[in-house]
């Protein structure tokens, strides 16, 4: 899971990096292995935030890290969805 964390963290970074337009292409599945990566943390961080107070120095971490997990998802889906479009005869 760890790895699988990791890559999709890669993936992101190099998505928000246009590391893509370097010549760095992700595959279909690479993108649907990160979308589910990233489902999983955001469903973990959101469970852990459940449990502590708003306005705790460690809500607000968590809140942040929401933020940009759904960032990286959300442009995981984009390039899925450019990656799907193109694949279209």
């Amino acid at each position: 899971m760890l790895g699988d964390n990791l890559k999709a963290l890669r993936t992101a970074s190099a998505l928000m990096n246009k590391a893509t337009d370097a010549g760095e292409k992700f595959t279909r599945d690479d993108l649907q292995k990160a979308r589910r990566a990233f489902a999983s943390m955001i469903s973990r961080v959101e469970e852990s935030q459940a449990k502590l107070a708003p306005g705790t120095p460690q809500h607000t971490l968590l809140q942040s890290r929401l933020r940009a997990l759904r960032v990286a998802e959300a442009l995981i889906r984009a390039e899925l969805g450019r990656v799907s479009e193109q694949a279209k005869p």
